[in-house]
């Protein structure tokens, strides 16, 4: 794919998860309950975690 188009795409993955990931830090410094925080904290990482893991997966998918 063109240059542009991959960093668009990649870009795309991002702001999904952006969203989704803001959504709950929100939730995260409304909240005072340790094992919400703890909740919302690995919700998180675990969508962070699966934004990565998309781009990558679309890079490698790309090289083939």
């Amino acid at each position: 794919l063109h240059l542009s188009i991959r960093r668009q795409r990649q870009m795309c993955i991002r702001d999904r998860y952006y969203y989704d990931v803001k959504e709950l830090s929100d939730e995260l410094k409304e909240t005072t309950d340790d094992q919400e925080r703890k909740e919302l904290e690995a919700e998180i990482n675990t969508l962070k975690q699966e934004m990565v893991m998309r781009i990558r997966a679309f890079d490698d998918a790309r090289k083939k």
